[in-house]
């Protein structure tokens, strides 16, 4: 089978993807800037302490890799693209649909430079932009509301948590980087998002339904929370979201995932199920 190098194999993502691609008969190479953490990873996998902070220490780890994937951030992707060894067939890359925000900020730049990185090299490659990932153990948002569930039953939201959002779960998106691995040729541009677009407003009550506790959501204007989040900031009190994050929130986020189902074979599974199995593992219900 394909020897397939993961970067960020100590992510939740990429360590189910570590998981799976072994079960699958391939070759692994676990890639990860800390050595403590990837004790941790699957002991099938062969195990190589890198950091992109030192390019050499990425490409001594790549050797001999085929398909190369990276579960860290895009924003290296050029360093990776100069640290690929002779060896490389084909690369799988974990993006973000925030480059599509209306807010063009730093983090939205380093996601386009990334995608123009890989169309301007000549390998194939598959850049997969998942929409809001949860049960992953970093996520800003669905991982803050369980939090805020847990100490509050009233909760204000931006002009009521109107905005779409499309949540999708961490091991469907290892899943999606599975078939991606696995393809001869490239996809290009993917999008990887859960089933259907939910409402803020409804991913707060799926949450509060499952965890067995009440909620009263408070509609609050954008803008009176956006004034209200400045003042607090000059006071230096510390709030459960920056300023970026809210301006954000008022944007829907829900795009098609035909491509996700047509060519990568995936059916991700609805939001309620694997904020199910998110909580179970939590220990939140």
């Amino acid at each position: 089978m394909t020897n397939v190098a993961v970067i960020g194999a100590t992510c939740r993502i990429g360590s189910e993807l570590v998981d799976k691609l072994i079960g699958r008969g391939h070759t692994v190479v676990a890639i990860g800037r800390n050595d403590q953490r990837l004790v941790e990873v699957n002991q099938a996998a062969f195990h190589r302490e890198a950091d992109f902070n030192h390019p050499r220490s990425i490409q001594h780890a790549l050797r001999q890799a085929k398909v190369i994937v990276n579960c860290g951030h895009a924003k290296f992707t050029t360093t990776l693209l100069r640290s690929l060894p002779l060896s490389a067939e084909r690369l799988v890359i974990v993006g973000s649909t925030r480059k599509f925000s209306n807010f063009f900020d730093s983090s939205v730049r380093e996601l386009w430079d990334a995608e123009d990185a890989l169309r301007d090299q000549k390998l194939p490659w598959t850049l997969l932009q998942p929409t809001m990932i949860y049960g992953a153990g970093v996520e800003n948002n669905i991982g803050r509301v369980i939090d805020l569930l847990l100490t509050r039953s009233i909760l204000p939201l931006p002009d009521g948590g109107q905005n779409l959002v499309q949540p999708i779960y961490f091991r469907d998106v290892a899943e999606c980087l599975v078939t991606a691995v696995e393809r001869e040729k490239g996809l290009g541009d993917v999008i990887v998002a859960g089933p259907r677009e939910i409402s803020f407003e409804e991913v707060v009550q799926t949450a509060a339904r499952l965890m067995g506790v009440k909620v009263k959501i408070i509609s609050v204007p954008l803008s009176i929370m956006m004034t209200a989040l400045s003042i607090a900031q000059k006071f230096n009190l510390k709030l459960p979201i920056s300023r970026d994050e809210l301006r954000r929130f008022g944007e829907h986020k829900a795009f098609s995932i035909s491509v996700m189902r047509g060519s990568l074979k995936v059916e991700p599974r609805p939001f309620e199920d694997g904020l199910r199995e998110m909580l179970l593992e939590l220990g939140a219900t």
